[in-house]
């Protein structure tokens, strides 16, 4: 495979259900990884989709009871168009996407910070909690455990999401891998500070404060924007492609090292200790 580009490295690994990684760019040695959540280490499920329907209903329908976690299929549909275009967003820029798509509200600062809390604390919990309350391990993806604790004995690690604060501390702990990070990072509840952030921006704050250094640190996602980010704080980028057209369009935005799924960490690990 040494002469193939990357898209028929790609294609070859997963038309061979085979679990590896390979390097596209020139690495440098790292010692902080910074792990976003959903499709690195736990599932992609539909929970989002369908909290994301909530929201669609929640701005279309004025009289909406906030408490009924009902979501129609079209509303669902919708919310599986919607999310490529608002992913990495902050959560407020998201509630404003979807209203003036969706919606017909005139919404306030307090109104969109009551729709934040109740999204994505009580939705995007009772939905997990709902799915898989019983078993929280079958909401890892395979290897994610694993790629942590390895990481963890290298260097530093950190969780960066899209996800409000208390939700990325709420499901880490749910899944049993709080123990893992030095720091978990999420978008701020406050719109004054939630609607100024992106993903870019809350790598750099977290770098500043503690004292990573660019060379010396990754970013692993499974989306463009995941990527994108890591790009823009100069950071190394690691995919997790999960399937084809998902690697593809992670090879296009450049990222440096491509892995077919998180259980493909321990070819993650030695790409990064061989350099």
């Amino acid at each position: 495979m040494k002469n193939e580009t990357p898209l028929k490295k790609l294609k070859h690994l997963f038309n061979n259900n085979q679990e590896s990684a390979f390097q596209i760019n020139s690495i440098h040695p790292i010692s902080n990884f910074i792990f976003d959540f959903d499709g690195v280490l736990v599932k992609e499920c539909d929970i989002i989709e369908t909290a994301y329907g909530w929201i669609i209903r929640a701005v279309r329908e004025k009289n909406f009871d906030t408490k009924d976690l009902f979501i129609n299929q079209n509303d669902l549909e919708q919310a599986f168009f919607i999310r490529p275009i608002v992913k990495a967003k902050s959560q407020a820029e998201k509630i404003t996407i979807l209203n003036e798509k969706y919606g017909n509200l005139n919404l306030t600062k307090d109104h969109i910070e009551e729709l934040i809390i109740l999204w994505t604390k009580e939705v995007f919990t009772n939905l997990i909690l709902n799915q898989f309350g019983d078993n929280p391990k079958e909401y890892l993806l395979a290897g994610a455990k694993n790629f942590l604790e390895k990481t963890s004995h290298i260097g530093k690690v950190f969780g960066l999401t899209a996800n409000i604060q208390p939700q990325a501390e709420f499901l880490m702990e749910f899944v049993g891998l709080t123990e893992y990070f030095s720091e978990i990072v999420g978008f701020p509840v406050e719109i004054s500070q939630n609607i100024k952030l992106n993903k870019t921006k809350m790598l750099q704050n977290l770098m500043l404060k503690q004292g990573l250094h660019v060379k010396e640190t990754c970013y692993i996602g499974d989306s463009t924007p995941d990527i994108r980010a890591g790009q823009g704080a100069g950071i190394l980028t690691i995919g997790i492609a999960n399937n084809y057209s998902n690697g593809a369009e992670l090879i296009e935005q450049g990222c440096d090292i491509i892995a077919t799924s998180t259980a493909a960490y321990s070819d993650v690990l030695t790409i990064l200790k061989t350099k």
